[in-house]
């Protein structure tokens, strides 16, 4: 199943701990999609972009690359608010400074029942939608968001970075 592969995130680590450059991060990715496409067909091609793109993007940077190579795997299916991979497409809006797209597609995402069946991406939802609505300006909004991934995460041993994340934007929001 390509949504459990866990190569795209494992080499995205690798990049941001300095063990692969930039470039031998993209040819490696390549080396990724290659595999997959021979692999999958159809729509689910599509869905490469999710797995290759949105799921290890983490900076800005990330979420312009991802977003700059959509096109090449247009039409992305619609996502319902059911779907973890709605989390992702969220988090790439927010990483790229699309803020409105961001908090509409985290909002349908934070309210769905992913919850149930993705635990972790819907709490993480909560962390982009805080960060999202922080860039609006919506500081309400984003301590809301951000009180969501403290009462799930706050207390976990050993600490939750997501946790921490929230909580340090929450601590000075209150």
């Amino acid at each position: 199943i390509m949504s459990a592969d866990p190569v795209p995130r494992m080499l995205s680590v690798q990049l941001q701990a300095g063990e692969l450059t930039r470039p031998e991060f993209e040819a490696k990715r390549r080396t990724w999609l290659d595999a997959w496409r021979k692999r999958t067909s159809g729509a689910y091609g599509h869905f490469l972009w999710i797995y290759a793109y949105a799921e290890p993007a983490t900076t800005r940077e990330d979420g312009l690359a991802a977003l700059a190579a959509l096109p090449e795997y247009a039409p992305v299916p619609e996502f319902t608010p059911q779907s973890a991979a709605t989390v992702l497409v969220g988090k790439v809006y927010g990483l790229a400074g699309r803020t409105n797209e961001a908090v509409l597609t985290l909002k349908k995402a934070t309210a769905s029942c992913i919850a149930l069946m993705e635990p972790m991406q819907h709490t993480r939802a909560h962390l982009y939608l805080g960060q999202a609505l922080e860039a609006k300006g919506d500081r309400d909004g984003a301590c809301a968001a951000y009180k969501v991934v403290g009462e799930g995460w706050g207390a976990s041993m050993p600490a939750s970075v997501t946790a921490q994340n929230g909580a340090t934007v929450t601590d000075t929001h209150s």
